[in-house]
């Protein structure tokens, strides 16, 4: 395809937090909240705008989208952890509440051990409906030292962990990234790269396909050494056109 426009984008952010409150996050609550008030930290008070949302079964919205948004809420800090969990779900549910916010740059940012026992979507159906609405997906996976595989105590290879499976993928297909965070330096120094990441972003625009449905897409640059994070497709024949 042609590129017909390219350019940086300096938007404000809007960014939706999801932390898994299901059973099995018992022992990470305390790491999920630290790491999603880092996140917080991070955001400019006057324009970057957050949504707080968790989830089990069931997706509940904790904080509505609103700028300026420097700490939790505290119905947080007594969330017992309880349930099955419907990761997938969850993610793309929240996707879509991001729809309307149109002007900034969107993302999804979920706090969770990796888990998932419930969902009635599967990873590909979930990074189609956060492609076709162009929201990346950041997937932080909260475990142990021993389930961490860069740790030396790990008993976990990288191909068995979070950053390898098929959550990694569906982040991945979305234009985000999968991350594994044991110790406070690691949530802290993850924050600031997915922060970083959603400031420092390009547009380009292109004449879609006149085919309708869904279309793959794959940008490449000339330099072999530069990492490409874009969303993996789009959808045509709406009315308007997508870029």
């Amino acid at each position: 395809r042609r590129i017909s426009d390219f350019q940086q984008d300096y938007p404000a952010v809007s960014v939706a937090l999801l932390i898994d409150v299901s059973g099995s996050m018992e022992a990470q609550m305390g790491n999920a909240r630290e790491a999603a008030t880092f996140m917080l930290g991070g955001l400019d008070r006057q324009r970057d705008e957050v949504g707080i949302y968790t989830f089990d079964t069931h997706l509940d919205e904790i904080q509505p989208f609103a700028v300026g948004v420097q700490v939790l809420p505290p119905q947080l800090s007594t969330i017992k952890p309880f349930g099955a969990t419907s990761l997938h779900d969850a993610i793309a549910a929240t996707a879509r509440r991001l729809t309307n916010r149109e002007g900034l740059r969107r993302a999804v940012i979920v706090f969770t051990d990796g888990s998932d026992n419930w969902s009635r979507l599967t990873p590909a159906e979930v990074s189609a409906v956060a492609s076709a609405i162009d929201v990346p997906v950041y997937i932080i996976g909260l475990v142990s030292l021993i389930d961490n595989p860069a740790s030396d105590i790990s008993n976990v290879t990288i191909e068995r962990s979070l950053q390898s499976g098929t959550l990694a993928s569906l982040a991945a297909w979305t234009g985000g990234r999968s991350f594994i965070a044991s110790a406070s330096v690691d949530r802290s120094a993850i924050a600031r790269v997915i922060l970083d990441e959603l400031r420092h972003q390009y547009v380009i625009a292109f004449e879609s396909s006149s085919q309708p449905g869904w279309h793959p897409l794959v940008v490449r640059t000339r330099d072999k050494d530069l990492v490409v994070r874009a969303r993996s497709g789009y959808d045509a024949g709406q009315s308007r056109p997508i870029s």
